[in-house]
């Protein structure tokens, strides 16, 4: 849509002052409705009303823009490069001197052309570099990326057996001390463990294997190892 130009001396010329309110407005109107539609100016008498619906009879007022020469008959000759009279388009009237500040429809028509061109060869260019971009990038990930090397068996098998060697949670023992005396399970022979070690002498009065007195059984106060911290048997 274009833009509608004006002088700054427009309200002041002498052709417009002389307008009433409703022909000066009209007529101002009357620019906008031609430069919005491409008319090059021309007013048809069938679009009269549309240009100022609530003003009561426009026909009078635009004979009055008639009268103060700011607008022509269709069939009236100006001599004046600026103005679009005469045309042969069909009753109404023409703006007078409307090519001065406004553009004509065939310039309107070139700029829109030319942008709308001049936009489509950005989007193809756009397009052409964001397809380059894609396949450089493509090629270049392609030649940086590592080669999926065959798994080393060797190593494969060198790691499982050094993985398996390796306690991850080892157990942790206290000393290598080793009870001579059987279990009573064939010739195998059971571990010294910390409370074997620090476990005191049995006191008679307990079972001497549980440590433990008493119906319910409970822990022996006088020999059993998880006494309290104060006694004197009990693990440093």
């Amino acid at each position: 849509m274009p833009w509608v130009r004006f002088d700054d001396q427009f309200p002041i010329n002498r052709k417009v002052a002389g307008l009433s309110d409703a022909a000066y407005r009209l007529h101002s109107e009357a620019l906008f409705w031609c430069a919005r539609n491409l008319t090059d100016g021309y007013v048809a008498e069938d679009d009269l009303p549309y240009i100022r619906p609530w003003l009561g009879n426009p026909a009078q007022y635009a004979a009055e823009c008639v009268q103060r020469r700011v607008w022509h008959m269709t069939s009236e000759l100006c001599p004046s490069q600026y103005c679009p009279a005469p045309v042969t388009e069909g009753p109404g009237w023409v703006i007078h001197d409307y090519w001065e500040y406004q553009p004509s429809r065939a310039k309107v028509l070139q700029r829109r052309a030319d942008v709308a061109a001049r936009q489509a060869r950005w989007r193809q260019r756009a397009a052409g570099r964001r397809v380059g971009d894609a396949s450089h990038n493509a090629s270049r990930n392609a030649s940086t990326s590592p080669q999926a090397q065959p798994p080393d068996v060797g190593n494969v098998e060198s790691n499982a057996s050094r993985n398996a060697s390796v306690d991850v949670y080892p157990t942790r023992r206290v000393g290598s001390l080793q009870d001579p005396t059987p279990t009573g399970r064939g010739d195998r022979t059971k571990k010294t463990t910390r409370q074997d070690i620090h476990k005191p002498p049995w006191c008679g009065k307990c079972d001497a294997d549980t440590r433990q007195t008493g119906d319910p059984p409970r822990r022996c106060p006088d020999c059993h190892p998880l006494r309290p911290v104060d006694d004197p048997w009990a693990t440093p």
